[in-house]
């Protein structure tokens, strides 16, 4: 007689298959604390480290970050954290439709501008990424919106360009390098302006982090960052027990 196949734990892939199954209510202050820390957990699993340059602003700010990488948007949602700010950034409208429980953690549309500029002014961090895309590596430094200088303006607070780096180096996983540059006056009402200014500063902070990680051992930190998170994955020459026994018992084995 056919046995039944052991019971397989439900996941929220069959929750959202099915919708039949009760999902428990959830407020909002707890649903953002889980998000949080799922942001931390997949910083520290995907992450062997992120080490940053230069100092995070203690304010409210408008962050103007390079693009250049999946991670980007977690990782200043993480820094904010770090320094006791907590953060908003722009997201692409079907991104947010796709995943809209990121708004629990300060995600908005382009649409919401100017809400952005009211968190800005209320403390937050707020992350646009002028570029309004990821950039291909290798790619030229491209033409940047005026969304960041915009929100900076409007909000009265500084506008911060963030070099940043996400790289396979002598890790199994990559590392992070965050590079912040010294703060910029928007209250120009010259948004061009104050948008070609920070395409200036961004570029040269950018071009100092590729140095300093070109001139750096890949094993190593470059000189002048600090470690702000260590990930899940080893130093570069450690191994697992599994690794170890295995070697243990081919020893002397050709």
């Amino acid at each position: 007689m056919p046995q039944d196949s052991p019971a397989r734990p439900v996941t929220l892939d069959d929750v959202a298959r099915t919708r039949r199954l009760p999902v428990p209510p959830m407020s909002a202050t707890r649903a953002r604390r889980i998000l949080l820390r799922s942001v931390g957990r997949d910083l520290r699993r995907g992450l062997a480290r992120v080490a940053i340059a230069g100092e995070p602003p203690r304010t409210g700010a408008v962050l103007a970050p390079s693009h250049v990488s999946w991670w980007d948007g977690y990782l200043l949602t993480g820094m904010a954290g770090l320094v006791g700010r907590t953060g908003s950034v722009m997201m692409a409208r079907p991104q947010l439709d796709a995943f809209p429980y990121l708004r629990l953690v300060g995600a908005r549309p382009p649409s919401e501008v100017p809400a952005l500029a009211l968190d800005a002014a209320a403390g937050r961090w707020v992350v646009v990424f002028p570029e309004g895309e990821i950039r291909a590596p290798g790619a030229p430094f491209p033409a940047l919106h005026d969304g960041a200088a915009w929100v900076a303006r409007r909000a009265s607070v500084p506008l911060v360009p963030v070099a940043l780096r996400v790289l396979q180096r002598g890790r199994r996983t990559p590392e992070a390098f965050l590079r912040f540059a010294a703060s910029l006056d928007a209250a120009s009402p010259n948004l061009r302006g104050t948008t070609a200014q920070l395409a200036h500063a961004l570029r040269l902070a950018e071009e100092r982090l590729d140095a300093d990680v070109a001139g750096t051992p890949p094993d190593d930190v470059p000189r002048g960052y600090r470690v702000v998170l260590h990930g899940h994955d080893g130093a570069p020459r450690e191994t697992s027990p599994a690794s170890r026994l295995l070697a243990a018992m081919t020893r002397g084995v050709e």
